[in-house]
């Protein structure tokens, strides 16, 4: 486990270092619509990038899982009051209050609409493939979701090689470390939305 191989203030400084990694890349700086995950246990620390993301007026969205096996969806945080009030949801993974996937669409944000996606990841490798939790969430989800993919990384957690992969796996554009972006598609870093 990642707690046993990485102290809680060495995980604490890469995650600041990698935060300023991602807020000065230009997939950061072109996306509209960021969906980002709220980290939980030793996941890579995510705050700094919800509160910048609001901040900048960028279109926050987080995801929640759902009860049908491996679903989840982007749900909107639209403000500071709805971060700070996120509640745990299924597998104590924090999404804002009030939302379900029965609401109709309200909080909804379509795949096709998020520009910037940012992923957990067990372990990750240098041409981005990536080891999650082993649901499949984040396969299911990015499979149709056309935003630029990237993964956050503490250093203990990249490898050269995890092949092979599953025909499911989806890779990641980019692998944030504290040391900065390793772009492994270039994908223009960010499809715009017109």
């Amino acid at each position: 486990m990642l707690e046993a191989r990485m102290p809680r203030s060495e995980r604490e400084l890469s995650s600041e270092a990698i935060a300023r990694a991602v807020l000065a890349s230009n997939a950061w700086r072109l996306a509209r619509t960021v969906f980002c995950y709220v980290s939980v246990r030793a996941e890579v620390d995510t705050h700094e990038l919800l509160l910048a993301a609001l901040e900048q007026r960028k279109r926050l969205c987080v995801p929640q899982v759902l009860s049908a096996p491996g679903a989840m969806q982007a749900v909107l945080v639209p403000d500071m009051p709805a971060l700070e009030g996120m509640k745990p949801g299924r597998f104590g993974v924090p999404h804002p209050s009030g939302t379900s996937g029965r609401d109709h669409g309200r909080s909804i944000i379509p795949q096709c609409e998020i520009d910037l996606a940012i992923v957990p990841g067990v372990a990750f490798d240098r041409a981005g493939l990536r080891v999650g939790q082993g649901g499949g969430y984040y396969d299911r989800y990015l499979a149709g979701c056309p935003a630029y993919r990237v993964g956050l990384c503490h250093p203990a957690q990249l490898f050269d090689d995890l092949s092979p992969a599953d025909r499911w796996d989806q890779p990641m554009d980019a692998i944030a470390l504290p040391e900065g972006l390793i772009i492994l598609r270039d994908r223009r870093e960010v499809r715009r939305l017109p």
